[in-house]
């Protein structure tokens, strides 16, 4: 169980440092192009890991296997991103923030209809310390960041369902195969689905004018964000429940901001000093309370994967 609370803490790391640096690539490379050339990073990467380390036999894999692969990699794949960067660009980062912040909530709700898990007290207070330290967290930006929009917010928030029922469908029809390989085809599918509106991208861009460093960073984001997240998180989340995965998801915005600090030589806040405390008490929360549970969640019958 610690392992998977190791890897869910990676995870956040995984998106956070490479979603600060693509900020720097995406002034020259359009959205779309950059998504679609992170995906193609990522499966290459992936690719080699899933034939020779897990030797996956793909054509055996059923059409059911690969049906639950399909929905995954279309919701974290394609609603996601589209939702989340149309979101952005119309929204204040305080604003986003706030609207995050929401996740491990909706995830505690769909986790008790659609998994049954059962709502403690300590899930509760747990993920009320989660919901306080990232909206602490967003009020960072205020003043600086003063664009919003009702049409932003309601892309944010649809971002937060996406992601919340992606966890939860992971979770109740996680597919009968390893987690590198779970990865790999997740990412193959966003690479096949996003192709058309990277093609119209890629159609009218001036590619002499993009710089090597920019093609690196959307390398690394896809690397990194998008094919050792996806083995962390598939790891992970045989493990433990889904309403701990929305817990942790509150380190992503702090992570971000303190790389931002680091990085990009952003003003640091004592704000952000509160908001990582309670983010802090938080998991510990979640953490104490899945020890004390008498249930425990069976590992899967491929055992402990070790990152790669």
């Amino acid at each position: 169980m610690a392992k998977a609370y190791f890897f869910l803490i990676l995870v956040q790391f995984c998106y956070a440092v490479p979603l600060v640096i693509s900020q720097v690539a995406l002034e020259q490379i359009p959205i779309f192009l950059f998504t679609e050339i992170s995906f193609i990073a990522g499966f290459i990467f992936l690719l080699p890991f899933s034939l020779k380390k897990e030797k996956v036999n793909w054509i055996k894999l059923g059409k059911n296997n690969y049906g639950k692969l399909l929905i995954q990699g279309f919701l974290i794949n394609i609603l996601l991103n589209i939702f989340l960067l149309f979101g952005i660009s119309h929204t204040s980062a305080t604003a986003t923030g706030i609207i995050n912040s929401s996740t491990p909530a909706v995830i505690l709700i769909l986790s008790f209809f659609i998994l049954r898990e059962r709502i403690k007290a300590h899930s509760i207070l747990s993920i009320l310390f989660a919901i306080v330290a990232v909206t602490l967290q967003s009020f960072i930006s205020l003043g600086h960041s003063p664009k919003t929009s009702l049409l932003g917010n309601l892309f944010i928030f649809l971002a937060v369902l996406t992601q919340s029922f992606f966890v939860v469908y992971s979770k109740k029809f996680a597919a009968d195969v390893p987690p590198i390989t779970t990865a790999t085809i997740v990412t193959l599918v966003g690479l096949i689905l996003f192709l058309p509106l990277a093609m119209m991208d890629g159609y009218k861009l001036n590619w002499a004018a993009i710089s090597a460093s920019n093609w690196w960073i959307d390398i690394i984001y896809g690397v990194v964000g998008n094919a050792l997240a996806l083995i962390l998180y598939y790891t992970a989340i045989k493990r433990v429940h889904a309403k701990t995965v929305g817990i942790f998801g509150g380190l992503l915005p702090i992570l971000t901001t303190i790389t931002a600090l680091v990085a990009l030589g952003e003003p640091f806040s004592l704000t952000l000093i509160v908001s990582l405390f309670c983010i802090l008490i938080s998991i510990g929360i979640a953490v104490l309370g899945e020890r004390n549970k008498k249930e425990e969640i069976s590992l899967s019958a491929y055992g402990e994967i070790p990152l790669k």
